[in-house]
């Protein structure tokens, strides 16, 4: 895997932009940090019966689940994890 800023500037030589404009290495940089950002549970569930990656406080827990608007659902292993799953984050943005 390429560094980021090997990603980003390819990229925008794809799109025919200055690759030596920082600016745009910097909003390539805020669109990965956003996209890889783990969204508590406390603060915000997903849309249901979307599947998502689920982990627990200390990520030793990943899996992927759906919320069914009262319980996560999954395989074996996260219905009986279900009072662990802290965090969670869109497997594809749209």
């Amino acid at each position: 895997m390429k560094p980021i800023i090997c990603a980003a500037k390819d990229f925008a030589y794809k799109k025919g932009y200055a690759t030596e404009d920082d600016r745009l290495v910097e909003m390539f940089k805020a669109g990965v940090a956003f996209a890889q950002q783990w969204i508590s549970v406390d603060d915000e569930l997903p849309e249901k019966y979307i599947k998502v990656i689920i982990k627990n406080n200390n990520g030793t827990f990943i899996q992927i689940a759906q919320w069914y608007g009262d319980n996560w659902r999954g395989d074996e292993i996260v219905m009986i994890m279900q009072k662990s799953i802290k965090y969670w984050r869109y497997i594809e943005l749209e």
